[in-house]
């Protein structure tokens, strides 16, 4: 095992449910997002509260049926149930933990909706997700 170790990572469920950055895909540097359980990619910085979201984005991924490998410390891939293969890329190794991250989460049915608290997050993808308190004392 050269990756370092097995322990989880842990992150804040809106923020992963919700993940937006740049990745670079087939060598081009796209704008990425997910949004409820799906992987967006447009040429441009886009949001989904915009009217024309659906007409500005390049492309989408339903990431419920999707795999995904880390292959670098800074790229992995994700894979369709029907076999389509993205290969997406950081320049950052944090980076790349923090959107693997995202996409399994997402694989697991974790949206903006259902997000609370606290997600764990294996090197095998394993996520489990911790609920907060909600009172305090």
């Amino acid at each position: 095992d050269s990756g370092g170790g097995g322990a989880a990572q842990a992150y804040n469920a809106k923020e992963l449910a919700q993940q937006r950055g740049w990745l670079m895909k087939k060598g081009k540097r796209r704008y990425f997002l997910v949004d409820n359980g799906v992987l967006y990619w447009a040429s441009k910085e886009v949001s989904p509260s915009e009217p024309a979201f659906r007409k500005s984005v390049n492309g989408n991924l339903d990431l419920r049926d999707c795999t995904a490998t880390q292959l670098t410390s800074v790229s992995f891939e994700v894979t369709s149930r029907s076999g389509s293969n993205y290969i997406l890329s950081t320049t950052l190794r944090s980076d790349a933990d923090r959107w693997l991250a995202a996409i399994r989460y997402a694989i697991a049915g974790g949206t903006a909706a259902t997000a609370r608290g606290t997600v764990l997050v294996s090197p095998r993808g394993v996520v489990a997700q911790q609920q907060q308190p909600h009172d305090g004392g």
